[in-house]
């Protein structure tokens, strides 16, 4: 009997009571599981119901959960746990806070958006449910566009409680799940780095698969300007993170750019639409022919792991080589970019055009020492029509910038180990 009316959802102390009572009951008070406000009442008196059958819906408006649609061009720098502040309309003239408890997996595909859901504490109940709101999340970036949180470096956070936050590992008082390390959550852990290299969006003269800038040319007679092509990283508010093409000190011309490439459009000079003859950007590193020897082998399989269009393959081999070069130095840094790369054409281009090209120079300063035969390949398609070079030990080419799509185009472009021929 305690049982079935255990299973009515009776409370323990409405159970004794009947037993103290001693005299059975045909009517009993069925009280909420939880305390809060009645948004929804499903029956009324002398109703049936069934089994499951919801009878009202009560929710507690002391913490409430507020829905954010950020652009995808925004999630590079949003986090789990990271503060939030936004205004309410219905309340101008103040800012409210929270933390970021759930970032949506997938983009909706018709508003290029991900929902973003922030836990808000609200014990004085000015907040309602269906208020709009816009909030600002505001991302320190270290190195490489990486993002730091000060206040949570070294700390231990609940997956499923961003408020609870501690010093060191322990079980979460909300839910009972351990805490997770903080940079388990995609934080950079140290501010060791430079701060990336930012200009502003309107310094910027992007085609789809091109960024041009312009920067003024020092120890000139009148004013020029010269076009330079980029590499741009994530949009950050009003600026973009530059990869490469620029260095610190360089004067950008941040308005009035396009009025510069129109002109050189009138002249043919080579411009944003026109870029002429000039090689695409290939940023450059050096490797010493002992260390190109250590990698030679799992560079051969990276290249024959992106011929295949494995990433998955391919990051295992960069794993290797992320173990005899160890985490310091040029090499490392590119093998990191490499691994953090989320798809096959953000691996081939520039970055693993970058190590063919530090191969190749090391390969040709002294070829044998490599082991095996040693050609340079060339593919014309990668860059329009400027191309890309790889190495390889036999004659059949295998398109590692291309995979299955164009895997036979290229042709050889030299034999380092070819006999010298007499004259």
């Amino acid at each position: 009997a305690r049982e079935k009316l255990r299973l009515w959802d009776l409370l323990p102390e409405q159970i004794e009571e009947i037993v103290e009572k001693g005299e059975a009951s045909d009517h009993f008070v069925l009280k909420a599981p939880t305390s809060g406000i009645v948004i929804s009442k499903n029956v009324k008196e002398g109703d049936y119901i069934k089994t499951g059958q919801p009878l009202f819906r009560i929710v507690d408006l002391s913490v409430l959960w507020v829905y954010l649609d950020a652009f995808e061009s925004d999630l590079p720098w949003l986090r789990y746990g990271q503060s939030v502040y936004f205004n309410v309309e219905a309340i101008p003239g103040e800012t409210f806070h929270g933390q970021i408890a759930f970032i949506e997996p997938e983009l909706n595909r018709q508003t290029r958006t991900a929902s973003i859901r922030v836990t808000i504490p609200d014990p004085d109940r000015r907040l309602k449910p269906g208020m709009f709101v816009r909030g600002v999340v505001k991302s320190r970036l270290a190195g490489h566009g990486k993002v730091y949180a000060p206040e949570l470096a070294g700390k231990w956070i609940s997956p499923m409680h961003p408020e609870i936050i501690s010093d060191a590992p322990g079980i979460c008082k909300v839910c009972g799940m351990e805490l997770v390390p903080v940079d388990t959550l995609g934080y950079f852990d140290k501010d060791v780095e430079a701060a990336p290299l930012i200009i502003p969006t309107s310094s910027a003269l992007r085609t789809g698969k091109r960024a041009i800038v312009y920067i003024e040319k020092l120890n000139t007679k009148t004013p020029t300007y010269e076009g330079k092509e980029v590499v741009l990283g994530p949009k950050a508010g009003k600026y973009f993170i530059v990869k490469q093409g620029l260095q610190e000190g360089d004067l950008v011309v941040t308005n009035g750019a396009f009025k510069i490439d129109s002109a050189l459009q009138i002249k043919a000079n080579p411009s944003m639409m026109n870029p002429g003859e000039a090689p695409p950007l290939k940023p450059q590193i050096s490797i010493p022919v002992e260390e190109a020897v250590k990698i030679w082998k799992p560079y051969l399989s990276l290249q024959f792991a992106l011929v295949e269009d494995d990433l998955a393959k391919s990051k295992s081999h960069l794993n290797a080589l992320m173990e005899i070069t160890g985490h310091d130095g040029e090499l490392p840094d590119l093998l990191h970019k490499m691994l953090e790369a989320d798809s096959l054409d953000a691996l081939r281009k520039p970055h693993f055009e970058t190590l063919s090209n530090a191969m190749i120079s090391a390969a040709k300063s002294d070829p044998e020492s490599f082991e095996g035969d040693l050609y340079i390949m060339h593919c014309p398609m990668v860059y329009g029509k400027h191309g890309a070079d790889w190495l390889q030990t036999d004659k059949k080419l295998l398109n590692p910038y291309f995979g299955a799509r164009m895997r036979r185009c290229g042709k050889m472009k030299e034999n380092l180990k070819a006999p010298a021929v007499g004259h």
